[in-house]
């Protein structure tokens, strides 16, 4: 990936490179759509409850596994946020631009944000939320191309807003008993677990273009760009470990780089959403 960078951006020597200042967010998504995804998966576990009961079978009470999944879930969110803010790895960005961030992110609910550094990140950038407290980190490398760094920044700050680290596991867990459910009612919908594990792959790249549309929203057209070829050469570098490999190769978490840059293009083109 720093080969990417060192050739856009040839000839440049920023030996302290900073965060990029951003401008206002555009509208983002918070605990409304959030609580419209608990209710949407309740009622299709509901509704399969429902209708495996009506033809005989109490295996529904497989939907017991949706809210007793979810129960650890904000323990397991802080231990792993912890882990992240304890990680010798990576070092953390103070002051300047980083505050201002900090307060862009305030009315989703993000009261403590930190924005880490370090060069072992997968994927650029990744994210993660416990509460009303946020962390990003970055690849240390996009440091020296500012404008990139605050795309990927701001695709971070989507995740964060739109709660992806509750919406994704509650997507999955949902899929799942509804599957187990049918399985013991039918043992011939074993094969609907293919269905289940593309609906899987749908909601993510969903999650991930939609925050590559807040992100260019947010940033512009150019930067939002930039940030795409730079993406596509680092899924390019050799030396990936295989499941990596094969992650990226069969797009299982993020749809491929073509897709995501129509969808900047059209997104920095648009009105932004009221």
């Amino acid at each position: 990936m720093s080969e990417g960078l060192d050739a856009e951006h040839a000839g440049r020597t920023d030996t302290n490179p900073t965060l990029p200042p951003l401008p206002s967010p555009p509208s983002l998504p918070g605990r409304r759509q959030l609580a419209a995804w608990w209710a949407g998966c309740l009622l299709l576990c509901l509704l399969t409850a429902l209708v495996v009961t009506a033809a005989g079978s109490l295996a529904a009470v497989a939907m017991l596994a949706l809210p007793l999944s979810q129960a650890p879930g904000p323990l397991i969110r802080r231990w792993r946020l912890r882990r992240l803010l304890t990680d010798h790895r990576y070092r953390t960005l103070v002051g300047g631009s980083t505050d201002a961030l900090a307060a862009a992110l305030r009315p989703y609910g993000i009261h403590e944000l930190t924005i880490r550094v370090g060069p072992t990140v997968r994927g650029l950038a990744r994210s993660y939320r416990a509460g009303s407290r946020g962390i990003v980190l970055l690849n240390e490398h996009l440091l020296r191309a500012p404008w990139v760094t605050g795309f990927f920044l701001t695709h971070e700050f989507g995740h964060l807003a739109r709660h992806d680290f509750v919406r994704r596991p509650l997507v999955i867990s949902t899929l799942l008993a509804c599957w187990v459910c049918g399985v013991l009612a039918a043992p011939l919908a074993a094969i609907g677990l293919a269905p289940a594990l593309a609906l899987a792959v749908a909601f993510n790249w969903a999650m991930e273009l939609d925050c590559d549309r807040i992100a260019a929203r947010w940033v512009g057209l150019g930067p939002a760009e930039r940030a795409m070829w730079v993406l596509g050469q680092s899924e390019r570098q050799p030396g990936q470990s295989p499941l990596t490999v094969i992650r990226i190769r069969l797009h299982l978490t993020h749809p491929p780089v073509g897709r995501r840059l129509a969808a900047v293009r059209a997104a920095a083109g648009s009105p932004p959403p009221r």
